[in-house]
This record gives C-alpha cells, structure tokens and sequence, in this order.
C-alpha cells in the first residue's frame, strides 16, 4: 500500500528527460512515486497497481535504469479507480523500475492511495 500525495512530479513527457515511447503518449502530469523490483529468479511478472476511490492512476514500467527515458511500457486505462496491469519478462538479479503516475496533474483525481503487487 502506498500513497503519492506528498509525492512530486519528476517524471512526465515534458520532464528532463522526458518518457520515452511508448510511454509519451499522454503529458503523465500527476505526482508520481517509484518502486523497484529485482526479482530472484527469472520469468515472467505482471505488475498489478489497484488505486482507491477516485484516484485516475498510470502504471509505467523502467528499465534498465530509473529514468524517464528508459520507459518501455504502460498501462493507463480511462477512469477513476480503475485497476492497472503490466506483463513483462524478468531476468534474476536486474532491477526494474514501476512507476504510479497519473495522467493529468491539474485533475482532482490524480493523487491518493493505492496497493501495488508483482507476481
């Protein structure tokens, strides 16, 4: 479980840098946290992101490095409290990064709480 409402906007399509594709196709405005995963075996893994109430999130996925720029997927379905859900294959040891962002910063729906799993 977690939150981003304290959190800040590092991460956009307008940032320095900015998302890469396919992850520029919306500004990604919102206050955004990020989680690493290093996974201790290899495989595949979907990342799920479940935001409460209201809360419009994204779920963006980094690699090989934390940085904008080094963004290769995301899932970002219309609406408010809608779940999230990325599939990628992992290599053991290799860190990857999940970004909960939202879409829109100036919505009243893009920050609040959310749970957050890797399976």
């Amino acid at each position: 479980t977690g939150t981003n409402v304290s959190a800040s906007d590092d991460y956009s399509s307008t940032s320095g840098p900015a998302y890469s594709s396919p992850c520029d196709q919306l500004a990604f405005s919102g206050k955004d946290v990020v989680y690493e995963f290093r996974p201790a075996a290899g495989g595949s893994f979907t990342a799920t992101l479940q935001p409460s109430g209201s809360f419009d999130a994204a779920l963006l996925l980094l690699q090989p490095v934390c940085g904008a720029g080094s963004c290769t997927a995301v899932s970002d379905r219309p609406g408010q409290g809608l779940s999230e859900t990325l599939t990628f294959s992992g290599t053991a040891g290799q860190s990857y990064f999940l970004v909960v962002d939202a879409w829109d910063g100036q919505s009243g729906n893009s920050s609040g709480s959310f749970a957050i799993r890797v399976q």
